[in-house]
């Protein structure tokens, strides 16, 4: 089913809010039809939904990432959808005169669970023909810098492994196993492509209007390793990360 609804005289909000984190509606049952009217609101609204197709659907996880983003579509309209989630509508028209329909999300908590569900769940609302996922990146600076296009050939979960040792004359070990996920071989031919088309990067460039200088940038292409924790240790990428793969960017 794509839709699930519990109606129980036993929930309360800490476990309304546990059923929603798990993309399941929960009704309290009560003496005075109060849960009635919130049945037939959430029937109302699944009805509504399933009428609805957009073309993008857009996930962000913290609270800048979507301010940005309402910031590109300023004339985004809250869904008023209900459901602790905020989605934001907007519209936006390409080159080719085609109305292109978006809508905006945020996950209600960080981590790699939370955006799997919530990703889930706007494709079940929504059926949008393209996700994109806003979030952190970095590089190395050897090769990569502020302003470049980095595409992900392969993209590498790197907390994939065990833990092991911790014994009284041991040290805590981490023996990796690392699962890859390659790209589709169609879109990294296009890449691969304009990786030295000089004139579309700088294209680029200059329709990005917040880059201070004005300097040729470069696109790259390779793999990327992928985890729930944001790293800031450059100890940690290259003694650990690029131990295990030179590839990484």
């Amino acid at each position: 089913p794509k839709n699930m609804l519990v109606i129980s005289a036993y929930l309360n909000e800490k476990r309304i809010i546990r059923l929603n984190q798990l993309n399941v509606k929960g009704i309290q049952f009560d003496d005075n039809g109060k849960w009635e009217d919130e049945l037939m609101a959430e029937m109302e609204q699944i009805a509504l939904l399933s009428q609805q197709k957009v073309d993008v659907v857009i996930v962000t996880a913290v609270d800048v990432e979507m301010g940005e983003i309402l910031k590109v579509l300023p004339d985004s309209e809250d869904l008023r959808i209900n459901d602790e989630v905020l989605f934001y509508q907007s519209n936006i028209i390409n080159k080719k005169k085609e109305k292109i329909s978006i809508v905006v999300c945020q996950q209600l908590r960080k981590g790699m669970v939370a955006a799997a569900n919530l990703t889930t769940k706007a494709i079940e609302m929504f059926n949008p023909d393209c996700v994109i996922m806003l979030g952190i990146a970095g590089g190395n600076k050897k090769e990569v810098e502020l302003g470049d296009i980095v595409i992900a050939s392969d993209a590498i979960d790197y907390c994939s492994g065990s833990i092991e040792g911790g014994g009284e004359d041991e040290s805590i070990e981490f023996l990796p196993d690392s699962q890859s996920i390659p790209a589709a071989s169609l879109i990294m031919r296009q890449f691969r492509k304009y990786k030295n088309s000089t004139e579309l990067l700088r294209k680029i460039r200059d329709d990005c209007g917040d880059i201070k200088e004005k300097k040729d940038i470069s696109l790259h292409i390779g793999k990327m390793a992928t985890g729930p924790a944001v790293i800031k240790s450059k100890k940690f990428t290259e003694e650990y990360l690029r131990k295990h793969n030179k590839d990484y960017l």
